[in-house]
């Protein structure tokens, strides 16, 4: 019997246009009726390091480096999916068989 584990990367939607202001980060999902998502704060580090697909756990390590506190890889995940839910951020999961 074989195991499958599973791994979840995320990284910014390549059709979605966005700007940074340098306080904000503004994205237009694509197909939403040009509704803007305004990240501030650390979501709009989160943006930054989203340039190529990382999983949660790296994420919350460079987050805190970023912002010197110590995050929840949990709470990091939550805020990726709800970036994957609104149509910005996208999930690459792989499988490999243990």
């Amino acid at each position: 019997m074989s195991t499958i584990a599973t791994t979840c990367q995320y990284v910014r939607v390549a059709a979605v246009l966005w700007r940074d202001t340098g306080l904000h980060v503004l994205v237009l999902p694509d197909g939403t009726g040009h509704e803007v998502v305004v990240l501030g704060g650390g979501s709009a580090v989160l943006w930054r390091l989203l340039a190529e697909p990382v999983d949660a756990a790296a994420i919350a390590h460079r987050l805190g480096r970023e912002t010197g506190e110590d995050l929840d890889p949990d709470a990091v995940t939550a805020c990726l999916e709800d970036l994957a839910d609104r149509g910005v951020v996208a999930r690459l999961i792989e499988e490999d068989a243990l």
